[in-house]
């Protein structure tokens, strides 16, 4: 089998030697880009890599269609949201097996991505595109207070609130960059929600899926720039833990034949009434440090198996459930965490840092990462609050 990888710059994940322990006659190739945080000497031996100037780039795109022509690789497999259209498109392009440029497209546009809530029997947000003032002005009419967002946004980049045409109009005469992406139609309307927001994070074989984690926000993450990002695990019996996991098997169990998602990432609002709104859905592995708290919880890594799942590894297709305690997590993205060298409590069972000098720029940009480990939900709650309270600039914004 040879199999081409994708894998972003600042990718640390040995996703080469995962394949070759599972396959380990595979020819692998690795596409990345100069600077990446992987050395040389890291890589599995045998492995062909290149490297371009700019991973996101015309050159790297010809490199890689090149590539594909010269070598015919059975799959091609990466876990970023950047990557879901440009590996669908060499997919249809070469006949690979795997997720195809259309239905890629459904799990990037958010307007087509509504189609998959409702084949699957789930009542999505109601939004529509747009591609005038006028639209926004309809969208304000019909639905009353709206969110205007990317169709292929990302990380709670790029939103807008609005409430009024007064606001609408001074948002797209003061923005030209908006007004841009509004006429070239890359922009949505939709309902603004302010019931609670969930994420369920799910592992997935064909119609079937193998795990199914459900979480909930303490805030939305549009917030991240005024209140730090935070989740918990839902209670395991709890009502919307149940509730969840069964709305995130309808939807797994409805999907085209052909989507080929191994993990998926689907965020749901509650609507006032004992059910949900679904919001958005990525056929990735979520942000934040979803990956570390299931690994803890579920024993799983979810990285790794999404990348087996991608080649047809059926030795990874099994159930997984709660091995160890429930966990949370909390991204400071709006004020600074504790510094480094101070000591946390034993609760707080990883801790990273990063350099960042400027406001954050989207939900996971974080000064710092805590995973939070507790015997339930409101526990996990309240510790992470008091980390919060830990920080030296606890309650107060950068800017």
């Amino acid at each position: 089998m040879r199999v081409l990888i994708l894998q972003q710059p600042t990718s640390t994940s040995p996703v080469d030697h995962w394949l070759k322990e599972a396959i380990p006659d595979a020819e692998i190739s690795i596409v990345s880009a100069v600077g990446t945080a992987r050395p040389d000497e890291g890589l599995s031996p045998g492995v062909t890599r290149y490297l371009y100037g700019a991973y996101s780039s015309e050159a790297a795109m010809a490199g890689l269609i090149a590539l594909c022509e010269r070598w015919r690789p059975d799959r091609i497999v990466s876990n970023s949201e950047d990557d879901i259209l440009r590996a669908g498109h060499l997919r249809s392009l070469f006949g690979i097996s795997g997720q195809k440029s259309a239905m890629a497209l459904r799990f990037r546009d958010k307007v087509k991505m509504k189609l998959l809530f409702e084949e699957a029997g789930l009542t999505p947000v109601p939004s529509r595109s747009i591609q005038s003032a006028d639209d926004v002005f309809e969208a304000l009419a019909d639905f009353g207070e709206i969110v205007v967002k990317p169709r292929l946004g990302a990380g709670s980049m790029g939103v807008h609130f609005l409430a009024s045409e007064a606001e609408a109009r001074q948002l797209l005469a003061g923005d030209p960059e908006l007004v841009e992406a509004l006429l070239e139609d890359r922009l949505m309307a939709e309902v603004r929600q302010s019931g609670s927001v969930y994420h369920i994070d799910i592992a997935l074989k064909a119609g079937r899926p193998l795990l199914i984690s459900p979480s909930i926000y303490l805030d939305p993450p549009h917030t991240f720039a005024r209140k730090n990002v935070a989740s918990v695990m839902l209670d395991m019996g709890s009502t919307p833990y149940e509730s969840l996991r069964a709305l995130a098997t309808k939807f797994v169990s409805a999907l085209p034949q052909d989507h080929g998602a191994s993990l998926l990432h689907l965020e749901v609002y509650a609507d006032g009434e004992g059910g949900y709104l679904a919001g958005e859905v990525a056929c990735r592995l979520g942000g934040g440090l979803i990956k570390d708290s299931i690994r803890h919880t579920y024993g799983v890594d979810l990285s790794r198996l999404g990348y087996l799942l991608a080649t047809g590894i059926d030795n990874e297709a099994e159930p997984r459930e709660r091995v160890s305690g429930q966990t949370g997590f909390l991204l400071w993205t709006a004020t600074e965490p504790p510094p480094e060298a101070d000591e946390k409590p034993a609760w707080c069972i990883k801790s990273f840092y990063c350099a960042r000098t400027v406001d954050a720029v989207d939900s996971v940009d974080a000064l710092g990462r805590f995973l939070v480990e507790g015997s339930c939900a409101e526990q996990i709650e309240a510790r992470i609050r008091s980390l919060e309270g830990m920080g030296p600039t606890a309650g107060r914004q950068f800017s």
